[in-house]
Formats: structure tokens, sequence, C-alpha cells
């Protein structure tokens, strides 16, 4: 692993979109001595997928898994979460909204004890969703939303059991837990980054019916 190294990894199937949000990655102040790189999957049949494949194609210690409509706004992003992963060796994955506990249902959102800041966009402009302020540097949560998800360790995607797009974010969080590390969201005065968002529900139910299975002893 090069321990110097800040890999971008994002599934893509609108070029256009992507290159927008490249522009902000492109404007992020790097952390002396450190490099960045980016990877692309074009045609990954499932996020979990696609972001395994990814995985195995750089050696950069930290990645940042991110949405192609995912646009990082704070320019010292990389500052923060470097300096936060170098300080906190237990903390395996930090994003920028997420939950404190999860709810039978399987969805982090349902949860009222939920953390993080995050702008959205609608037709007459940014909206904020601004939940439970965040104490010291980060927040411990359970979950954290899949908008954006920067690691400093490797654990596989579990695409054994997720096709698609849905809950695997919560399903990566879990194995971090499982696998002893925390799960964190920083602190932020503003949002760190905008998500212009269109929501597809396509396979939502069939993947939370295998989260409610398979992490059953994780739901509250």
């Amino acid at each position: 692993m090069d321990h110097m190294k800040i890999c971008f990894i994002s599934c893509v199937n609108d070029p256009a979109l992507y290159e927008r949000a490249r522009q902000y990655m492109n404007h992020l102040i790097v952390p002396p001595g450190f490099r960045t790189e980016f990877v692309v999957i074009s045609d990954a049949a499932s996020l979990t997928s696609g972001y395994n494949r990814a995985m195995r194609m750089t050696n950069a210690k930290y990645k940042v898994f991110i949405h192609q409509d995912v646009y990082i706004v704070n320019p010292q992003f990389l500052l923060e979460t470097i300096r936060l992963f170098r300080q906190y060796p237990k903390l395996g994955m930090l994003g920028m909204a997420g939950a404190e506990r999860l709810p039978p249902t399987g969805v982090w959102y349902d949860e009222p004890r939920r953390y993080g800041k995050v702008y959205g966009i609608k037709p007459d402009g940014l909206f904020t969703l601004d939940f439970l302020k965040v104490g010291g540097d980060y927040r411990s949560v359970m979950v954290v939303d899949g908008l954006l998800m920067m690691t400093q360790y490797d654990l596989p995607w579990r695409e054994d059991l997720f096709g698609g797009w849905h809950f695997y974010d919560v399903s990566q969080s879990l194995e971090f837990r499982e696998a002893g590390y925390e799960v964190g969201v920083p602190a932020q005065v503003s949002p760190w980054c905008v998500h212009d968002c269109v929501l597809d529900f396509n396979g939502y139910e069939e993947n939370r019916h295998i989260l409610v299975r398979h992490y059953g002893k994780w739901l509250r």
C-alpha cells in the first residue's frame, strides 16, 4: 500500500455528470507529499462489484468511493480527512452523514439519531440536510450514507450479497464495524459535499430484505 496516495473511485454511466464532479476533485488541496489518482469503472453491474474491481486497480492507502453526482465543495477536504485518519488509526471509514444505530427497517435515515451535513439540489436551488451536531473531531456511528465513503483500510465489498445500487453502503459500514474499525462522520461547519441526486429505487426492496436477513444482529 502506498501511504502517500489518495485514489478517487467512481462508477460512471454519465460521463458529463462525472466530469463536473471531477472538476471539484481537481481543485482540492492535496496534503504535502501526497499524490492523487482517479479510477473510473464505466461498466459496473453493481456498485459492490465496481468498487471491488477498482480497489484492486490501485495501491493507494486512502480511497474515496464517490458517486458521479457528488461535488466536494470544501477545498480542504483531503487535509481534514487525512488528518483524522492519521490521528485515529481505528477510524476505518468516513462518510458525510450517518446514523448512530440501525432501525428494524435497515434504512439508516429512519433512525432519529442522525449526524452530518449534506447539500442537496432541487429545481429552485440548494437545500441543506443538517442532522445532529457532531462534537469533537468526528462522531462514531453505525453506518454512513454511500454518496461518499472514504477509507484507510481495504475490506471487500459484499458483491456476493448485493447487486444493483442499494444498501451496499450500510453493508460496508457494518463490515468495517465487524472487523473492529470505527465508522465516523466528521465535524462540518458547513457541508463538505453537494449531492445532485436523482433517486432510482429499482431493486431497493430486494436488497433491503437481504440486508435485514444477513445483518439482523445489528438491527435495533
